[in-house]
């Protein structure tokens, strides 16, 4: 008999049960290389969705390839479309290089994937079929007859098309802020969405994501849902409940006493360092995450958090924490006065869990009215793929003089169908436990290894539990974990 099965031997029905129900990473596909598109008009969220589903997928176990765009790299090296010449025949030149820059580099990724021998996603900024916009259809079809491709040839080169509608069409608010930067005015925006919904209309997969009254985070949930219920693995859920577990939890972790749970999980490391000029309403941060597997790369972001201006609030002081208590939300306005330790405070209420049961519902439903405290909501939040080069400048030349680079272990799986995140911030002292829900309202179910240590819930306004476990406020240390 294998040690593997010595081990589940020993193991309860409950906690084989439990075993049962977790699921391993990375998930099964079809095929091992999936390729995936993403387009759509000027601001229309791609640069934020490839950052955040990058990571959603690298958290389930899977190798993930994200191809810039090929026309921003063509303009960062001085050779963009606008300055061409038109009458000399260079702008057609240039529509043709650039599409047979996309399709060597597109190839090179996939060969390169499929060497890998792993389950691999490509998550690609714009295509081929791009490039339509450049010309007239009646030149695309010229350009096309030239290098031998069909329409259906670049069509058959993705294994789906996501299609974020510009801002400029139902959110012109968001737009208009966005035109005060590109000078692009909103009617051209709009031309270049509707032509690229055009070409790509007849790829079988092509999704259109739309501008809703959910505002851009609803709108990347909604792509980001397509995406993995795509590729047949666990879809984000609209409603995030978060609990305090005790920090305990993480020795016997070390001692081993799970050591079968480790096969469940996708282990990183997140380093959080904000940037100058971050304020309570306004934060920026860069954030390197560090991944388990052999050979895995690091990924590097730089993200932006806008929020509402904070109101006073009465903060809840935890019976089982010291002072100053460390729970989710690092505030400027609760600072000890005689330690030099950064003080945390919940912007939320807080309700217990019992260990007796293996699942906690809602403070809804329970018999104890939950203390509140004044919500903080997200007005926008964005984020952008860097290279190890821009991330090292900007933390070299950017960095806030007073803050500290903020290292958090995380560990993400999938129990009963519920994604669940679990961050260890030492610096901070405190174990959290994100878990997705289709509702506020609904139970969580914790496995049997880690129920007896889930302590308390925190919960608030549906705006506030979709918040990121950590975020930074005021001039302080400040701490935000994507």
């Amino acid at each position: 008999m294998s040690q593997s099965d010595d081990t589940c031997s020993e193991l309860t029905e409950e906690e084989l049960e439990g075993r049962l129900n977790m699921v391993p990473f990375p998930p099964p596909m079809s095929r091992r290389v999936k390729r995936i598109l993403f387009t759509g008009g000027p601001n229309g969220g791609k640069t934020t969705a490839l950052s955040q589903v990058a990571e959603r997928l690298r958290s389930m176990g899977l190798q993930v390839f994200v191809l810039p765009d090929t026309s921003s790299s063509m303009n960062t090296a001085g050779v963009g479309f606008a300055a061409c010449s038109d009458e000399s025949g260079q702008k057609e030149t240039w529509v043709k290089n650039k599409l047979k820059m996309e399709m060597v580099t597109e190839s090179a990724f996939i060969r390169i994937a499929v060497a890998s021998q792993r389950a691999s996603v490509i998550l690609f900024d714009r295509g081929t079929l791009d490039t339509a916009v450049y010309c007239t259809p009646d030149k695309w079809q010229s350009i096309l007859k030239d290098m031998d491709l069909t329409e259906e040839d670049l069509l058959n080169r993705y294994d789906a098309v996501v299609h974020l509608t510009t801002t400029a069409k139902g959110a012109e608010a968001t737009y208009d802020a966005y035109h005060i930067h590109s000078g692009l005015p909103k009617e051209e925006a709009i031309r270049l969405d509707n032509r690229l919904r055009e070409v790509w209309s007849g790829h079988p997969m092509h999704k259109v994501i739309v501008n809703d009254s959910g505002g851009m985070e609803e709108k990347i949930q909604h792509a980001m849902s397509e995406i993995c219920h795509f590729l047949g693995v666990q879809s984000p859920m609209l409603c995030k409940q978060q609990f305090l577990v005790d920090i305990g939890f993480i020795d016997k972790v070390k001692q081993g006493e799970w050591n079968w749970v480790h096969s469940y999980l996708e282990e990183f490391s997140v380093e959080i360092t904000f940037l100058e000029g971050s304020t309570s309403t306004a934060n920026t941060f860069v954030r390197r995450i560090r991944r388990k597997q052999p050979g895995a790369a690091d990924s590097f972001a730089q993200c932006t958090k806008q929020v509402a201006p904070l109101t006073p609030k009465t903060p809840l002081w935890l019976p089982s924490c010291p002072s100053p208590p460390h729970t989710m939300l690092l505030s400027p306005e609760v600072k000890s006065p005689t330690s030099t330790r950064q003080s945390f405070t919940v912007n939320a209420s807080i309700s217990s869990v019992s260990s007796s049961s293996s699942h906690i519902c809602s403070p809804q439903a329970q018999s104890t009215p939950p203390t509140t405290a004044a919500a903080q909501t997200t007005l926008r939040s964005t984020e952008s793929i860097i290279t190890k080069r821009e991330y090292d400048h900007l933390i070299s030349t950017q960095a806030m003089a007073d803050s500290r680079t903020l290292h958090i272990k995380r560990r993400c799986f999938c129990y009963k169908m519920q994604w669940c995140q679990l961050d260890y911030c030492k610096q901070a002292g405190i174990l959290l436990l994100e878990v997705e829900t289709p509702t506020s309202k609904s139970s969580v179910q914790f496995p049997k290894w880690l129920r007896d240590h889930v302590k308390t819930r925190i919960s608030g306004t549906a705006e506030e539990v979709t918040l990121q476990p950590y975020t930074l406020v005021g001039g302080i240390d400040k701490c935000s974990s994507e």
